[in-house]
């Protein structure tokens, strides 16, 4: 089987699909082909190709217009197209580039340098070009060869202790200065050396400082736009250092992306520390160039969108003036109503692991939803609505519920908790308990039809339902088989989509593995420990009980 990334061909002209698809495929790579842009669009959202060769005179929608298309979708984005072309006029290729194309080549294809280029963008040498990350992934998020490429040449000069790099630089996301700034906070040596090496060989600007006191009163004045954070400098770990920086009272600095380095042979806990209390991603040693420059990419992203959600501060102020008291006092009651109901649909489940079920499902809903972008009010009602998606099962008789081996009818009992549950939140009014209604009605339904209650296919189920889909069936794997490593239980999810799952939001749910890796890893030590205290765990009434305390679910 090969190695190489899927390349996906959109070209109309078939000699010269058929040339291009005998290149690829003589040197190793699998291949996918479309005649027109439509049909590529599609290909490219359900197969997640490593790289897509764009013709620019396709019939109806032309390249470019395909290709921006694929660059507005966040399933698509970060998929590196070349553009082809026949009839190359000037301009054609900055224009390609500035719509975000790897690279052009035009036709007839010179056969030596076709390929060479190929392999440059998958290795990330040209702006746009993203190898998928290095776990399990399923059989649309093709796996890229993660080679690293070679530091170019560069020269530098000083000014102020920031080594300014005057190489040629990324277009990452928008940041606020010309270059990007990253602010090391590592104590002196090869590797802090060796860091700066690779980061200004990736294109940015960079300054470092080896203390938390260094880093504080550093931050205020260069203003960095990532901070990359060792997770044991001179006076301070990684946790303490991020408690100091989220308490910045600076917004631009409070919400300064930071990248956790993976600590020194037995010290792996840090990183996870430093993530659950702000750190926004970690990246292991020995670090890879190629995934420095992803995740730096990423953050540089999170940091531009956190801009302009500042830069709208005044509006978003305005409209919370306008929410009356009255409106407020009502969300808040249908979220602590939410919660509640949670607690009450997994009393039956001995100890705390329904509860932590619950919080399960939830942090990966909010993983997946704030990752297409939507809204942060409905990623919200997303979050606090799907930890009740299982509250019918209250509505199915407990001897029922608790059968190891249920009977068709019983099954036939046990599938209308979908639709009792929903009509239950149904008869309850707010914005959230609609959400809470739609997840409840729809979690079971699968992608490729053959799903309770309606039987419904692909598009056709909710997007909410889709994506409780995606984490119910990650976190229930995990729940019943608690000493599963974490490989194992993606492999579940690469063998449903398409079946079960929505495969763009299995897709989403890869890339943002890392971020999984540390709510499976906090979940399973509870399970593994409960498990190990063979404890029948606290009793219905007790479970009841806990109600008068509700807890918040954690995102």
């Amino acid at each position: 089987m090969s190695t190489k990334a899927t390349v996906l061909v959109v070209e109309d002209n078939p000699i010269n699909m058929e040339l291009v698809c005998d290149l690829l495929e003589s040197d190793g790579y699998p291949v996918l082909s479309a005649e027109n842009a439509e049909e590529g669009i599609v290909l490219a959202r359900q197969n997640l190709p490593g790289l897509i060769l764009m013709d620019i005179a396709l019939p109806g929608m032309d390249g470019l217009s395909a290709t921006a298309a694929l660059k507005r979708d966040p399933v698509t984005r970060m998929i590196p197209v070349i553009a082809l072309t026949a009839h190359a006029m000037k301009g054609d290729a900055d224009r390609a580039i500035a719509i975000g194309c790897a690279a052009y080549i035009t036709k007839p294809i010179e056969t030596r340098s076709f390929l060479q280029t190929l392999a440059k963008c998958l290795q990330g040498d040209k702006p746009g070009a993203y190898p998928e990350p290095s776990v399990p992934v399923p059989a649309s998020a093709a796996k890229i060869s993660p080679v690293m490429p070679q530091i170019k040449a560069r020269t530098f000069s000083w000014s102020g202790g920031v080594a300014k790099n005057t190489a040629s630089r990324p277009s990452a996301a928008a940041p606020r200065r010309a270059t990007p700034l990253i602010l090391v906070a590592h104590p002196a040596g090869d590797l802090r050396r060796g860091l700066e090496d690779l980061i200004l060989g990736l294109g940015y600007d960079v300054c470092v400082v080896d203390t938390k006191a260094g880093l504080v009163s550093t931050l205020p004045i260069k203003e960095p736009d990532i901070v990359l954070l060792s997770p044991v400098l001179s006076d301070s770990t990684g946790a303490d250092v991020m408690k100091s920086v989220r308490s910045l009272q600076s917004p631009t600095l409070a919400d300064v992306p930071v990248l956790v380095i993976d600590a020194p042979e037995g010290g792996r806990d840090e990183p996870l520390r430093a993530v659950e209390s702000g750190a926004n991603d970690y990246i292991a040693r020995p670090i890879n160039q190629v995934e420095l420059r992803i995740r730096i990419g990423a953050l540089l992203q999170l940091g531009g969108a956190r801009e302009s959600a500042r830069n709208a501060k005044d509006e978003a102020r305005q409209s919370r003036i306008g929410m009356t008291e009255s409106e407020q006092k009502t969300k808040r009651a249908q979220i602590d109503t939410l919660g509640r109901l949670a607690q009450l649909a997994e009393c039956r489940e001995p100890g705390d692991l329904g509860e932590l079920h619950l919080q399960c499902v939830s942090q990966y809903c909010a993983l997946i939803a704030q990752s297409l972008d939507l809204p942060a009010a409905e990623v919200e009602a997303i979050i606090h609505a799907s930890a009740v998606h299982d509250i019918g099962l209250l509505f199915v008789p407990e001897r029922i519920v608790r059968k190891k081996r249920p009977s068709r009818a019983d099954r036939v009992m046990i599938h209308e908790h979908t639709t009792r549950g929903a009509n239950f939140l149904a008869e309850a009014t707010g914005d959230l308990m609609g959400v809470a209604e739609i997840i409840a009605r729809s979690h079971h339904e699968r992608f490729g039809g053959g799903g309770y209650p309606h039987g419904l296919v692909g598009e056709e189920i909710p997007l909410y339902g889709r994506i409780c889909a995606v984490a119910d069936t990650f976190d229930t794997f995990v729940r019943q088989r608690p000493e599963a490593d974490f490989a194992e239980a993606l492999t579940v999810l690469a063998e449903s989509e398409g079946i079960v799952l929505d495969p763009a939001l299995v897709a989403i749910f890869f890339r943002k593995s890392e971020r999984a890796r540390l709510i499976f890893e906090r979940a399973r030590q509870r399970r593994l420990s409960a498990k190990a205290e063979d404890s029948s765990g606290s009793s219905a009434p007790e479970a009841i009980e806990k109600l008068s305390t509700p807890k918040a679910t954690s995102v």
